[in-house]
């Protein structure tokens, strides 16, 4: 539906009609200094006790010194966890959703341009100059409600992000307990070769002086190799381990040749006791968060459509 104003009568209610989206500019949704990500450096602070830094805000001179310090000792849990809070890939271009998700909140509170149309028709010794000001009001009576659609949609994206965050940093924990106790298996699986190798030269060296008979040489033997090929799927394990552990890391290059202790650390005391384990994963997981903000937010767009199904553009 569109109502022109032709002439002088354009001239009148051009100011009006301007004033209207100007009233309006004062409510728009403008970016925040954090991106977002404040949410998510809490949720690594309060449930992890570590650090974490917007890779997009900080220098990536910076990030490898912090890196490199940690690489600089042997590794522990803790500073793998940290290492992949910086440097992890996948987990960096995660983060980068909380712009886009941001970028499209500010985009949803932003006005609709004004439309300008000018027409000059000359016809025999008559001239007619129409000159057309057009405002979508639909898109501004709907301004709030999307508004507040694309918000909740930030917040969901802020939990999403915060919930890898979450779940990379518990994956990076596994792989190094992985990582330190195939280490460990290879170092026994040699020392056992070492001992079997030995067994099987003294068992020839026996056999030849005729001390030992054929059948014990051969036992000893058929043990070293066994103990050969343990090792073999012990260093092939280990390799695996570590690999998968770097990959989290984000390592490359030179990196890659950190340093693991010689063996995991003592188990606590007493086992975590938490009272009543399902409502404290409802009550908590960020995932699940996240769905109940979507849910709400699909609410929110269904009443949008049903308030908007009827009209496909409104300008004045």
């Amino acid at each position: 539906m569109k109502f022109h104003a032709i002439g002088r009568p354009l001239a009148a209610a051009f100011p009006s009609l301007l004033a209207l989206p100007l009233l309006a500019l004062s409510g728009c949704t403008g970016f925040s200094s954090d991106g977002g990500f404040d949410r998510v450096r809490d949720t690594a602070h309060t449930r992890l006790g570590h650090d974490l830094v917007d890779p997009s805000r900080t220098p990536d001179a910076e990030l490898r010194a912090r890196v490199d310090a940690l690489l600089a000792e042997p590794l522990t849990a803790d500073a793998a966890v940290q290492v992949a809070l910086l440097s992890n890939r996948t987990l960096r271009a995660t983060y980068r959703e909380l712009g886009i998700a941001e970028a499209d909140l500010v985009q949803a509170g932003r006005l609709p341009n004004p439309g300008i149309e000018f027409k000059h028709t000359r016809g025999g010794d008559r001239t007619v100059i129409e000159r057309t000001f057009l405002y979508d009001l639909a898109t501004l009576v709907t301004l709030p409600l999307a508004t507040r659609i694309e918000r909740g949609r930030f917040e969901e994206v802020q939990l999403q992000v915060a919930d890898a965050m979450l779940r990379t940093a518990a994956e990076t924990r596994r792989a190094w307990v992985d990582a330190v106790a195939a280490a460990a298996r290879v170092d026994y699986a040699q020392q056992v070769f070492d001992a079997s190798d030995a067994a099987s030269d003294l068992a020839t060296r026996m056999r030849a002086a005729g001390n030992w008979s054929r059948l014990a040489e051969a036992r000893e033997r058929g043990f070293n190799a066994d103990a050969v090929v343990e090792l073999a799927r012990a260093t092939l394990a280990s390799l695996a381990r570590r690999e998968r552990l770097t990959r989290l890391l984000g390592l490359s290059g030179a990196a890659i040749a950190y340093r693991l202790p010689a063996r995991l650390p003592d188990p606590p005391d007493a086992p975590l006791a938490i009272d009543d384990a399902e409502h404290y994963a409802l009550d908590h997981r960020l995932d699940v968060e996240a769905d109940r903000v979507a849910n709400r937010r699909l609410a929110q767009s269904l009443g949008l459509t049903k308030a908007t199904r009827l009209i496909g553009a409104f300008e004045v």
